[in-house]
């Protein structure tokens, strides 16, 4: 395999996962638009147990927060990223 063949199969393959996650996000939506209507969080079927919970996160900005506060309490965390772009004539296209 060509590393052209890998990046073209990836390309692929990250469409396909995109248009599974909406369709999965419209599954959920239904479900949560269901327990809405039913007035509950949760439900049970002879087969499922369905649950609906509201999760709050806090976060801060730096540009919110003085600096020594920033300094002292912020943590750094690392991760790889992965950027395919693909060249179209002389402009490059990010996808």
């Amino acid at each position: 395999m060509t590393l052209n063949d890998a990046i073209e199969q990836y390309l692929e393959t990250k469409e396909m996962h995109a248009k599974i996650e909406k369709k999965l996000q419209k599954y959920r939506d239904n479900l949560d638009a269901y327990l809405r209507r039913e007035g509950k969080t949760s439900l049970r079927t002879d087969r499922y147990v369905l649950e609906s919970k509201e999760v709050t996160t806090h976060r801060i900005s730096k540009a919110h927060v003085p600096a020594e506060v920033w300094q002292k309490w912020s943590r750094e965390s690392t991760y790889s990223m992965l950027k395919v772009s693909k060249i179209e004539g002389k402009v490059r296209k990010s996808l």
